[in-house]
Parts: structure tokens; sequence; C-alpha cells
């Protein structure tokens, strides 16, 4: 699902009941697609978190995966939507389109606008989720560890269990041990390094994870 806050046009609840679509555009290049959200709406971060907390608590179909693109429409150094603002990074041992859309369809990537990562793994027996990222550029980083909590059914309306910071790491390294509360974990890296080519205000570069773990595996 491309530019889900563009225009304001669809809410998280419609969005969550596409149970088809396996992707969601959490970053995009474009200024003008409310990337923050705005008083009345939520930006598309916590967008793609309630949608998730939807799809794997109510529908019981897998989460969107985070995508990331530059939607460029100007080009030679042209103002606007230029190119180079987004991407994704692709694990798989060939290049031919097939190849690429399996492993995304697997989860095999990550999103970034700037962050690139050395290596990402999962150690399944202590359900630990470790990041190393390229760190050449000699800036700093802050992985925030994001989850959705279980709930109980007496705090089921609670949405704070949404989208929650569980565990936050300073440097170039970060882990962090899941606990029996999570419905899934992902990884927010945040460099000090400014965006080359800013689509929003204060915009530092940073790649998000699409989803490092799931309390329902």
């Amino acid at each position: 699902m491309n530019d889900p806050n563009f225009g304001y046009a669809i809410s998280h609840e419609d969005l969550a009941a596409i149970v088809s679509e396996r992707f969601f555009e959490v970053y995009n290049g474009h200024p003008g697609v409310n990337h923050l959200g705005d008083d009345d709406y939520p930006g598309v971060e916590r967008i793609w978190d309630l949608v998730n907390a939807i799809r794997q608590t109510e529908l019981n179909v897998p989460p969107m995966m985070g995508m990331a693109s530059d939607d460029s429409h100007e080009y030679h150094c042209k103002p606007g939507s230029r190119p180079g603002r987004g991407w994704v990074v692709v694990l798989s041992q060939y290049l031919t389109p097939e190849h690429l859309i399996r492993a995304m369809k697997k989860g095999d990537f990550y999103a970034s606008s700037g962050v690139m990562l050395d290596d990402v793994t999962l150690e399944e027996s202590t359900r630990t989720p470790s990041i190393k990222i390229n760190d050449e550029d000699g800036a700093k980083y802050r992985t925030n560890f994001i989850a959705t909590l279980l709930h109980e059914e007496s705090n089921a309306e609670d949405l704070s269990r949404i989208g929650k910071v569980v565990g936050s790491v300073e440097g170039p390294q970060a882990s962090y041990t899941m606990t029996e509360n999570e419905l899934y974990v992902r990884a927010v890296i945040t460099s000090t390094s400014d965006h080359h080519a800013p689509s929003f205000d204060n915009q530092k570069q940073q790649p998000g994870h699409s989803r490092l773990g799931s309390g329902t595996n």
C-alpha cells in the first residue's frame, strides 16, 4: 500500500482489512504525503503499527511489511520529489525479479532512507534479534526496538500498548531479547546524520526493519 497518508484518504481500519496486501509504504520520499500526520491524523509509522495490531489480533492474517521508496517525479536536479530518498535492500542470492519478489514476500529485506545494515539475525532459541549497522560514515546511531504488546481482555482497548518502545540501544550493534508479551517486534535505527534530501522537517537518516520477530510464531 503506497502513500498511506496521502490526502488522509484511508483509515488504518480499512487498510488492515485488505487481507491480501503484504506491504506497507512506511516511508515515501515525496514531500507532500503527510508522513508525520497532523493534529487530527496519525503519522505513517503509527498507522503501520495500528494496522498490524488489527491484522494479528482481530483478523488473524500476516502483518504488512514496511517498504520505502523515493516516489520520484522530478529529475536532473529539479526540486520536489527527487530520486534517492528511500529504497529497500533485499537479501537474495540472485537479482532476477522473481528471486527478489520471493525474498521480499519472506520478509528478507529492510526499508531505508539512508542508513545501511551489515547484518540482521534472529537467534530463535533465545528469541533475540540482532542488528549490525554499517557505520563507515562516522555517524552515531540509536536503535529503538518497538513492539505491540499482547493484551488481556481487561485492557484490549489500551492503544498505548501498540507501537511501544521496549528497548533502546546506542551504537552500531543492537539486540533485544523478546519476552512472551510481544505480538511482534520491529526496529527503527536513527542516525545523527541529516538526510541528504529531506522530505519533512528535521529528518534524519533511518532504516526500519519490516519485522524482526513475532510473539505469534
